[in-house]
């Protein structure tokens, strides 16, 4: 994470370095990296190779969180939506600079020869099994069947994923396995297993771990996960003020292009309720594409905007990122009229100098991001104890006064009905 995009790219000028983007930023540099060429397409194909050879030596399911978020974003958005064979129809880099839109072709360079690669093995990593035989993992979400020669074994995946957040696995063959299910990092809203229509208990089930289904297996046992997606938002490391909107693993950019070449602002909490899901009021999906991709809306401080998939590849300006604007603490449509201010003590110091930028920077996390961090809330309750616990840490860093701190929790008790999901 100190080095990746939410796109799961990496990418920029080193400090100090030759002037050659495709090297690795210097560590915790995000927000002040987007502005290079962005992410060059083939560091996430060799990560990708990182995370996989990583995995066969340590089942670290956050490898394949890594894996699949490079996958669904910077692979499946490397090629352009054409049937154009012209030339490859590949991207080099792919930009991450407010309203900025990939250029596709790129015959004869690094990322071409990766690119055309890439799209034929999206099988790779779908399945890995131990050295004995006894375990198979299941690492991704992928339309695939996995044909098991020496156990006489199958396994047919069918799933529409990231368009859906349905898996359907058919068995053929018998004997013990122990099936293995990655329970993705992103998941907020539960991990639903079932085989042959009877529940399996996920109660101890934690992201970025694997679910075993350790029984003997048989001809047309069906194994069914479901994992419901549901929208986050994801802040830069060094710049928390810059954020990215995330579906399931998959990053949602804005279309258009922000005026004077500046992100886009958007102000979302007044939406929350308290279970803090952004996609009831504040991010909503309003649609489909014709291919099955969802689509949905926002406000910014501009109007409405258009959000889709990352994936999505033709020549539309959009935008990975936007600048958060909180400017007063507010609880729904109850405004306390204390500005909303930020604590900069646990930003970041880049190991390597920046020219021109201050490091640790003054945009450091506001008290509204530090209370909706812990959200859902199970009651109202639960919430003020919240606001109490964080208003009394920003006191004591003086950046709010006593009085202050008394208007935001009298505010906060108020405001019971307004934040009842």
């Amino acid at each position: 994470p100190h080095r990746e995009f939410a796109s799961g790219g990496t990418g920029g000028n080193y400090p100090g370095a030759n002037d050659n983007p495709e090297l690795f930023q210097n560590r915790d540099n995000i927000a002040n990296a987007i502005a290079q060429n962005g992410a060059e397409t083939c560091t996430t194909y060799n990560t990708l190779k990182l995370a996989r050879n990583l995995f066969l030596h340590e089942h670290n399911a956050t490898y394949m969180d890594h894996y699949e978020r490079g996958l669904f974003n910077m692979i499946t958005g490397s090629r352009a939506d054409t049937t154009s064979t012209a030339d490859p129809q590949l991207t080099y880099f792919q930009p991450l600079s407010p309203g900025s839109s990939r250029d596709y072709g790129n015959t004869g360079t690094c990322c071409g020869g990766t690119g055309m690669e890439s799209h034929t093995k999206y099988q790779e990593t779908v399945y890995l099994r131990s050295a004995d035989g006894s375990a198979l993992w299941v690492n991704l979400y992928v339309p695939s069947t996995l044909t098991w020669t020496e156990k006489r074994f199958s396994i047919k995946q069918e799933t529409a994923f990231p368009r859906g957040d349905t898996a359907n696995f058919t068995v053929t063959g018998q004997g013990p396995l122990d099936i293995k299910l990655r329970v993705p990092g992103w998941v907020r809203n539960g991990f639903q297993v079932t085989v042959n229509g009877e529940a399996q208990s996920t109660k101890d089930v934690q992201p970025s771990t694997y679910l075993s289904l350790s029984r003997t297996w048989k001809t047309g046992d069906v194994i069914q996960v479901r994992m419901p997606f549901s929208i986050r938002i994801e802040r830069a490391l060094d710049r928390p003020d810059t954020q990215a909107i995330i579906w399931g693993p998959v990053l949602l950019q804005t279309i258009g292009k922000p005026s004077g070449g500046s992100y886009w602002q958007l102000s979302l909490y007044r939406y929350l309720k308290r279970d803090g899901d952004y996609q009831q009021a504040a991010i909503k999906q309003t649609g489909k594409t014709s291919a099955g991709d969802p689509l949905f809306t926002t406000s910014s401080t501009s109007g409405s905007l258009n959000v889709r998939p990352y994936y999505i590849s033709d020549n539309q300006a959009v935008s990975s990122y936007f600048l958060r604007v909180e400017p007063v603490v507010v609880f729904g449509t109850i405004n306390t009229g204390v500005p909303n201010r930020k604590r900069n003590d646990e930003l970041p110091k880049y190991d390597v100098p920046v020219s021109g930028i201050t490091s640790p920077g003054t945009d450091g996390p506001t008290f509204l991001d530090l209370i909706w961090d812990q959200a859902p809330f199970t009651t109202h309750a639960a919430f003020v104890q919240v606001v109490n616990s964080t208003i009394d840490a920003f006191v004591a860093a003086k950046v709010y006064t006593t009085k202050e701190r008394d208007t935001i929790v009298a505010k906060a008790s108020e405001a019971e009905q307004e934040l009842a999901p």
